[in-house]
């Protein structure tokens, strides 16, 4: 399984046209994050993500990078890329690893 940054990924749906990377102004995806046990933690779709910034965890920035439209991959997101020691109370427990299933819809 490739990774880049950290982050592991395997492309499960290829896609067409011009590859996303971080100085789009922002994309848009639909995702799926689960715990790496498989528990639902949470379902966005076409969510707007502005890559330069830090508005969501470093783990999807990093392994999105490089998409083309309508290609998904499966991410492995490790805890340090992820929510940390602290994770979520409540929903994500601390130094969990992420299983996210990553779709990008478009990019501006």
């Amino acid at each position: 399984m490739p990774s880049h940054k950290g982050v592991r990924y395997q492309i499960t749906s290829t896609g067409t046209g011009e590859a996303v990377f971080g100085e789009e102004t922002s994309a848009f995806f639909d995702l799926e994050i689960r715990l790496n046990g498989g528990d639902h933690v949470q379902t966005v779709r076409y969510q707007r993500v502005n890559l330069r910034d830090r508005e969501i965890i470093a783990g999807i920035r990093y392994g999105v990078s490089g998409m083309q439209a309508g290609e998904t991959r499966e991410l492995v997101i490790p805890h340090h890329l992820a929510y940390g020691t602290a994770g979520v109370p409540g929903k994500i427990p601390p130094e969990a690893v992420l299983k996210v299933t990553a779709t990008l819809t478009t990019f501006e």
